[in-house]
């Protein structure tokens, strides 16, 4: 864990800003995002990866199709923790979330998808989470890599840090999309799941762009002449886990 103090110096991705453009006088939609973080067998990820591209790719298209899911991805571990591969997807709201995991699951014995259960012997550990999209920059999706930071933050006092976040600090955040900087960036609340209460995500094209990109960012945040609600905000989300993103598979 690194104290938030340093935040978004390390902020990493998932996962998950692909929301089109929105008038301004609109509310965005709500996007719920079901993310399961797994623990897979290292000498076998390249199989894994094969499983899903050539076995879950149609379950999920399916689903999109049939509108269970707006959306959903496979990411790979670069940098970071325990977990080394991620998949989610997003539906519009809480219930959808939900029912898409039952539905594709019937799609999946329909079509007996991986019948060996191959995934499961070489990813058996798993972590569930549904986060809910606070807000983010409103593009046509993401890049190819990402940066995601898991912040564990005090749960009275959380909502300032969305206000903060969404007041201050956002109009910063988009001053650095475009090319050559981020593709996106996103704010996440923690729905169901673990200790994590929010999630801060950016991605880019590369990580040469994201890792600069967000040096430029926390300069603006924390350096010199931050904003006075950065401190505020460090001690609301005082600690967290970085990650680094690959990704892999992404479809809407």
């Amino acid at each position: 864990m690194k104290s938030s103090l340093a935040l978004f110096s390390s902020i990493l991705i998932n996962l998950i800003i692909s929301s089109s453009v929105v008038a301004k006088d609109q509310k965005a939609p709500d996007l719920y995002v079901y993310s399961t973080y797994f623990t897979c067998d290292s000498t076998m990820l390249s199989t894994v990866d094969k499983l899903v591209e050539n076995e879950f790719t149609p379950l999920y298209q399916e689903a999109i199709k049939n509108k269970d899911i707006v959306n959903w991805g496979w990411m790979s571990h670069h940098t970071g923790g325990y977990w080394n591969r991620a998949i989610y997807h997003m539906s519009p709201s809480m219930k959808e979330v939900l029912e898409a995991s039952d539905a594709m699951n019937i799609i999946a014995e329909k079509n007996k998808i991986d019948s060996n259960n191959l995934f499961g012997k070489i990813c058996n550990r798993h972590e569930d989470y549904i986060w809910k999209i606070l807000t983010g920059n409103q593009g046509k999706g993401r890049g190819k890599v990402g940066l995601s930071m898991y912040m564990e933050c005090d749960i009275t006092d959380e909502k300032r840090a969305d206000e903060i976040l969404t007041a201050v600090f956002a109009p910063i955040f988009n001053q650095y999309v475009g090319k050559g900087k981020f593709t996106s960036w996103g704010w996440l609340e923690h729905v169901i799941g673990g200790k994590y209460r929010r999630l801060a995500t950016m991605t880019a094209e590369n990580y040469e762009d994201l890792i600069s990109t967000r040096q430029k960012v926390n300069s603006r945040l924390f350096g010199k002449n931050a904003p006075q609600e950065s401190k505020e905000f460090s001690k609301i989300c005082g600690s967290h886990q970085d990650y680094l993103w690959g990704i892999k598979i992404e479809n809407s």
